[in-house]
């Protein structure tokens, strides 16, 4: 049986209900790019459904990666995110200069809205940032994504990091005293001349990391791993 891949599809977001071009149903792609087009995201429900239809568009092959490359550049926070995650998982390889370029402009929002008094960051997708002497004190990173991310002597005292996604990120030099580091895995990562003191890190592991000139006076190293 020949596929219509921009036909609708069982998974396709629905609009208010059934939405008619004369006998026809919206539905397919077009309704993803209705629902990405059209809806605010001034409300919660709002957002979730133009969330929703990000997830559907990757039914949609080239097109609905396409429309999550052009969402790269929404304005909401939310929005731009979930087509950074989704890009990354399953299309990684056909959109690298769009992610790099997101990347680069993802590092300049990130900070422009901790000046601006977001604190709040939980679950952010942060994979390959590059920051470097930057002050993000009291920030709540719990559950980020920060692999592949660099960042040299960023001042992280009081951060809320547990949970996060450290996997092959460069953390030399970075100030991590009294921060929470709860469960997180840090297996081989380069912690230079990091700063840790006070810092919370039961249950974390540090197995094969890089500690050399490390502060780790006065940290909380319960149930944690370093060899």
């Amino acid at each position: 049986m020949t596929a219509y891949p921009d036909q609708p599809q069982a998974t396709d977001v629905v609009l208010g209900g059934s939405i008619s071009r004369g006998d026809a149903v919206l539905g397919g792609i077009e309704a993803v790019k209705q629902q990405l087009n059209q809806t605010p995201s001034s409300s919660p429900l709002s957002l979730n459904a133009k969330i929703a239809a990000l997830h559907n568009a990757l039914n949609y092959r080239q097109k609905g990666i396409a429309i999550l490359i052009q969402a790269l550049d929404d304005e909401v926070w939310e929005i731009h995110q979930t087509a950074y995650s989704l890009l990354e998982k399953h299309a990684a390889t056909q959109t690298e200069s769009a992610l790099t370029q997101y990347s680069i402009r993802l590092a300049k929002e990130f900070l422009n809205r901790y000046e601006a008094g977001h604190r709040a960051f939980s679950r952010a997708n942060l994979s390959g940032i590059c920051l470097q002497w930057e002050i993000l004190s009291e920030i709540d990173l719990s559950d980020a994504n920060l692999s592949g991310a660099y960042l040299n002597r960023v001042d992280l005292t009081g951060a809320i990091l547990k949970g996060a996604n450290f996997n092959q990120t460069i953390l030399n030099g970075v100030e991590l005293s009294q921060a929470n580091l709860s469960h997180v895995n840090l297996t081989g990562v380069s912690l230079k001349e990091t700063n840790l003191s006070q810092a919370e890190l039961t249950e974390a592991n540090l197995r094969g990391a890089d500690l050399s000139n490390a502060n780790l006076q006065e940290a909380n190293l319960t149930q944690g791993i370093i060899r």
